[in-house]
């Protein structure tokens, strides 16, 4: 996932994006009121949970590794919506206990809602600086079929950055 010193995770890029977060100013916060990093389990958690997501959709990603369909979130896997009770149950021992810690919440009470968290974050200076250029952002997940010459992956990669996209290629399925 992430640390401090490494570029962020797909799930932190994503909560900057959508929600104008300086994600590296919110993990050294949380790392000084835990006493260390947090897992990388822990910024994938925050990260998603930053993103405003649902419990189950934040569940889904964290098992799956992937962003759930239309139909998966119609459907509702039972044992995924299960692991999403889990997740939270989990996650308020820790993430939960130093995000209310930061906001100086004594420990009965519950955690604000998550929009609240992220406009607590803006306001005591975790914003985006806004001097700097956005790069606009999307996540696709496609297949391409590559007809011609044989090219290996960099060579797409490099291709495809002359145009100005830029991607991470995550599998390559070659059909020799």
């Amino acid at each position: 996932m992430t640390n401090i010193s490494n570029p962020p995770c797909l799930e932190c890029q994503e909560a900057e994006q959508r929600e104008n977060l300086d994600i590296n100013c919110i993990l050294n916060r949380l790392k000084s009121v835990k006493k260390s990093q947090l897992s990388s389990r822990e910024i994938s958690y925050l990260c998603l949970c930053l993103c405003l997501l649902s419990r189950y959709e934040k569940a889904f990603r964290m098992v799956k590794y992937k962003t759930p369909t239309i139909e998966d979130l119609n459907t509702k896997d039972p044992e995924i919506s299960k692991k999403g009770e889990n997740l939270s149950a989990d996650m308020s021992k820790t993430v939960h206990l130093y995000i209310k810690e930061m906001m100086s919440i004594y420990e009965e009470k519950r955690l604000p809602p998550w929009p609240k968290i992220v406009s607590f974050m803006r306001d005591t200076g975790c914003k985006k600086n806004q001097q700097s250029p956005q790069v606009e952002m999307q996540r696709f997940m496609f297949i391409a079929r590559v007809k011609g010459n044989k090219i290996s992956d960099l060579e797409m990669q490099n291709q495809l950055k002359t145009i100005g996209i830029e991607i991470e290629i995550i599998e390559m399925l070659r059909n020799e």
